[in-house]
């Protein structure tokens, strides 16, 4: 019988010892039905549970080829630099009970093993989606609305989770927030508040671009006031 979830991890450029811990979250999960894929990681691994799969440079493409293997009707995106709460995916499995996506608040893991700077997210918000990525954490999505919207795409530096957001979002809105910090997110650099690298930043500028065009909205999109943020100029 296939497992209820599938968690996929890109663990592109990551350091050994952070992968270990993102897959020990995974094995602590209050629930035993998942299978986790990990692209571009070590390649020794002891729980038949665990995929381990080669690795493109590109994100979207990457995430794309563990989705291909991936055999869980609900899909977990964790980045292989974080961790997860025991109760993650469980707590994600009852929001999508009603709900196409769901996402949960997330704090931040520092080089020092200290959580610290809480992420207490809105409700779900479209508008605020095109110019802030605030999701795009620990998402959770039924596989049949990602493959809905074909899957994973590359070519976006590193912000393809975001892309799939915004276009899941255009499908439907049923999207759940969970009111919970179930994500621990490695400050970028060792550094909470650490502004974005170039590419990042250009992957959701055309994120946003390419989702407003299919949407109708005449409009430009760049970089905003805050290095997180985009400026959406109709």
């Amino acid at each position: 019988m296939a497992p209820r979830w599938t968690v996929l991890t890109v663990a592109r450029d990551v350091a050994r010892e952070r992968v270990e811990a993102c897959m020990a979250s995974v094995r602590a999960q209050t629930t035993s039905d998942w299978q986790h894929v990990i692209v571009g990681g070590p390649t020794t691994v002891d729980d038949e549970r665990v995929v381990m799969l080669d690795g493109d440079d590109d994100p979207g493409t990457a995430r794309d080829a563990g989705l291909a293997v991936a055999t869980g009707e609900l899909i977990a995106i964790v980045d292989a630099d974080d961790t997860i709460e025991p109760d993650a995916l469980a707590r994600m499995e009852t929001a999508l009970g009603s709900a196409d996506l769901a996402y949960s608040d997330h704090d931040h893991l520092t080089v020092e093993g200290h959580l610290v700077a809480p992420a207490l997210k809105p409700d779900f918000s479209p508008e605020q989606l095109r110019w802030h990525d605030y999701v795009g954490d620990l998402v959770a999505v039924r596989r049949t609305a990602i493959d809905a919207v074909g899957g994973f795409r590359p070519g976006f530096g590193g912000a393809d989770v975001y892309d799939l957001v915004l276009r899941v979002a255009e499908q439907t809105d049923r999207i759940a927030h969970v009111a919970e910090v179930l994500h621990h997110r490695r400050a970028r650099g060792g550094v909470v508040g650490a502004p974005p690298p170039p590419d990042l930043v250009a992957g959701r500028t055309r994120a946003v671009s390419e989702h407003l065009r299919r949407e109708g909205v005449d409009a430009t999109v760049e970089p905003g006031l805050h290095p997180e943020t985009l400026r959406i100029r109709r």
